[in-house]
């Protein structure tokens, strides 16, 4: 018993259990493959590394084509999602063509490989570039809802919140002090945000440069596992900060979604959506880090486009010691941008008041 004991506790097991697991993620490709092609002449069959998805992908060579295939880790509901958001996308020419998937279980998909890279930051803010992403995320805005299997609106708030639960009191006080004040701070920019009561639509969620491949003058969107119901510009203000665009670029964004000029409100409530997604996304590294590494402690962090223009080029820079230094950048660009926001605050009390002073419009400047 001893034995067995010490033998469940070592990496050689580990090592057994993962290539166990990979065995029969294989088989299951194969007959997902045979079901889709019927004859197979040649096979072969790579994990690809890097991301920060619990879902695994594979690049496989059938019959001398390619193809990627996801294999699916999430809850049943969020899999059908995934999967049904994916094909409707892929109809509106936005994802990659599903080829074939598993219609009981959801636990794999099929499609096109894509011959290019991802999105570069550097191609990021591209006026190409922005049109197509205006385009994809106005489409996706106008999915059916009903094709959520979570009907209920994701609030960022308590979204936040929860993220911050799930590694309170293990990343060090440090930091916890830093959160703290953050969700202090967030509070009335969310206020703000449910205040503007814009409509409720459909997200890809996860809209950053890793997710997106531009060949050719074309888009394809990837990984749909956090489609879901949220505010309006959601989507766009996530790409917003990972591609570090300025006021300027958008103004534009804004221009092309609204298809017209936005107004001082428009612009007011896109910046606050910006804001809350800065601690929103900073959590969500943090929440992929196991502990703060120690070799980055009392070193500089450095502004978010230095860990943004990596983040968009290499997509294996998932070090922990990366995902604390752009999680902490993104926090100290919460921190800059929300004493404009304090400002512009309490410009609008005066406002209130009769006394002279800027509208509501952007608090970026």
């Amino acid at each position: 018993m001893k034995f067995l004991f010490c033998f469940f506790n070592t990496p050689l097991f580990l090592f057994f259990i993962i290539t166990c697991s990979l065995a029969q993620e294989n088989d299951v490709i194969y007959n997902g493959f045979q079901k889709f092609l019927g004859t197979i002449d040649c096979y072969e069959c790579e994990q690809i590394s890097g991301g920060l998805s619990h879902n695994t992908q594979y690049l496989c060579t059938v019959n001398d084509k390619k193809y990627i295939v996801r294999m699916l880790n999430e809850p049943l509901l969020i899999r059908q999602s995934e999967v049904l958001i994916h094909l409707l996308a892929a109809n509106k020419n936005i994802a990659p063509k599903i080829h074939y998937y598993d219609t009981n279980e959801y636990t794999m998909v099929i499609m096109d490989f894509i011959e290019g890279k991802t999105l570069l930051l550097e191609q990021a803010c591209r006026r190409d570039v922005l049109d197509l992403i205006v385009q994809s995320v106005k489409a996706v805005a106008q999915f059916d809802q009903n094709l959520v299997m979570d009907p209920d609106k994701k609030d960022l708030l308590v979204e936040t919140v929860q993220r911050y639960e799930t590694i309170k009191n293990q990343r060090g006080e440090e930091l916890d002090y830093i959160i703290m004040q953050a969700l202090d701070n967030v509070v009335c920019v969310h206020q703000v945000i449910e205040n503007a009561q814009r409509p409720l639509v459909v997200n890809h969620h996860d809209l950053h440069p890793r997710n997106i491949f531009f060949t050719d003058n074309d888009m394809a969107i990837i990984d749909w596992e956090r489609a879901a119901i949220n505010y309006e510009l959601y989507d766009l203000a996530i790409y917003s900060i990972y591609a570090c665009l300025d006021e300027y670029d958008d103004y534009y964004v804004l221009t092309k979604y609204l298809e017209r000029s936005p107004l001082d409100e428009d612009v007011y409530y896109f910046n606050c959506l910006k804001l809350m997604m800065r601690v929103h996304i900073a959590l969500d590294f943090f929440t992929c880090t196991p502990h703060i590494p120690e070799c980055i402690s009392g070193k500089p962090i450095k502004d978010f486009k230095y860990y943004g223009t990596i983040f968009a080029h290499d997509s294996s820079a998932n070090s922990p010691e990366f995902l604390y230094a752009i999680g902490i950048s993104l926090l100290q660009e919460f921190f800059a941008e929300y004493k404009k926001f304090e400002n512009n605050m309490t410009n609008m009390v005066h406002l209130s008041d009769g006394a002279s002073g800027k509208g509501i419009g952007s608090f970026s400047k």
